[in-house]
């Protein structure tokens, strides 16, 4: 799937992987998550923030899932 905007185009492929494009120039390679949010950075759009916002608050998430068992085994 290619999602675009003005100059920025993110490519995401199977197993997590995507490409992060600037005026058609390969800026990254790899995870997706990152891609995705090198995208979402370079675009400073809400709009694109927004189509990406369940992604977003599923990574968080985990991050606080984390956290938290950290804290409950020490």
């Amino acid at each position: 799937m290619v999602y675009t905007h003005n100059k920025f185009a993110l490519e995401t492929r199977d197993k997590g992987k995507a490409s992060f494009y600037e005026s058609g120039w390969l800026k990254f390679r790899g995870d997706g998550y990152v891609a995705m949010k090198m995208f979402i950075h370079a675009c400073n759009d809400p709009t694109v923030t927004n189509k990406f916002k369940a992604q977003l608050e599923m990574r968080e998430k985990l991050k606080w899932k984390v956290a938290k068992d950290d804290e409950d085994n020490q």
